[in-house]
């Protein structure tokens, strides 16, 4: 099966001849390489024997290797161009198109359930409260509940049980099955996987991508463009800007008040060992030396304030050093350093 596409160079290009027989094929080309607008769909009507040509126990492609090679022993081959619709949902971009040109109504599918008005569509059980706002195109899935006072829509699809609480909003959103969104959080341009809970007033920015079974406690706030892998807890008030792909994810804030609680070795990243000392940085004098040290035989052992911490002060313009282990006496008394900052294992305060 092929179809026409405007940039043929992410997919096999085929060229036919007139009565359809297929004459050559490009994978993923470059432009300067580009013969023909008509490419692979990947949908393949095949005679039973084409697979004895498969040899097994190695990586055989069609495109890259059986077809060719078909060819190449004078098989014929056709191609068909069909009207339709068409996407290759190989990555996430091109599964939230996938998604809006299905609400768009540029794909002709089967609605599931009925529709409410003005492109709203609820399958069975679902409830919306009075005073929720809905707008389309919309889809809510089975068993859905929509709570006081929240907004779902524009183009937006809710799975089945999945509920948004009171105040909440999901705009440009694909949630999948089982998920919860809290009161009052904002879910915008943003896809969640099945059996995802959200706390309130939780924040997630447009790109993310939140895997299955994910936890979060109130007031995350993730970063456009994040990714959180599957099965991972994020703690309340965490603020993630980068993906996590690793770890089960369980963090708090870095600040508390003047105090940076954490467990060391267990949930302090690098990341926030070099926040903590451009935080630390910041309460001096541009050009300030400053050094670090750590209690000899205590939990600030997992420290690694011998690296990341005084890079961190240095990147605020100070002169740092780490003195690894040294009391806080000698520590403060070291000629010329005005900021000594020790670790005693349950926190960390200027």
């Amino acid at each position: 099966m092929l179809t026409s596409v405007k940039n043929p160079v992410e997919y096999g290009v085929v060229i036919t001849d007139t009565e359809g027989a297929i004459k050559s094929f490009l994978e993923k080309p470059s432009w300067g390489e580009v013969f023909s607008d008509q490419v692979n769909t990947g949908i393949y009507i095949l005679e039973p024997e084409v697979l004895d040509w498969i040899p097994p126990g190695k990586p055989f492609d069609f495109s890259r290797d059986l077809f060719p090679r078909l060819l190449q022993e004078g098989k014929l081959l056709l191609g068909v161009s069909l009207p339709g619709y068409w996407c290759d949902v190989g990555n996430l971009d091109q599964y939230y198109q996938a998604q809006m040109d299905v609400l768009q109504g540029k794909v002709n599918i089967r609605w599931p359930g009925e529709e409410m008005g003005s492109g709203i569509w609820a399958e069975e059980g679902v409830e919306v409260h009075p005073s929720a706002v809905l707008e389309g195109p919309l889809l809510l899935g089975a068993y859905c509940r929509v709570g006081p006072g929240a907004q779902v829509g524009p183009y937006a699809v809710l799975g089945a049980h999945t509920r948004v609480e009171r105040g909440g909003t999901v705009r440009r959103s694909f949630l999948w099955d089982n998920v919860r969104v809290g009161s009052n959080s904002i879910s915008e341009g943003v896809g969640v996987a099945s059996g995802v809970r959200t706390g309130s007033r939780v924040r997630l920015g447009e790109g993310v991508v939140v895997g299955e079974g994910t936890c979060m406690e109130r007031e995350v706030q993730v970063y456009p463009g994040v990714k959180v892998w599957p099965y991972k807890h994020l703690g309340a008030c965490t603020v993630l800007r980068e993906s996590l792909v690793w770890g089960k994810g369980s963090f708090r804030p870095l600040f508390v008040g003047s105090q940076a609680p954490f467990s060391s070795g267990l949930d302090l990243t690098p990341l926030q060992v070099a926040r903590l000392g451009w935080a630390y940085g910041s309460a001096f004098p541009p050009g300030s030396p400053l050094g670090v040290s750590r209690l000899p035989g205590g939990r600030g052992d997992g420290l690694p304030s011998s690296g990341f911490w005084p890079d961190g002060c240095g990147d605020q313009g100070y002169r740092s050093g780490g003195f690894a282990y040294t009391g806080l006496p000698f520590c403060r008394g070291l000629s010329g350093f005005e900021g000594c900052l020790p670790y005693q294992g349950r926190y960390s305060k200027k």
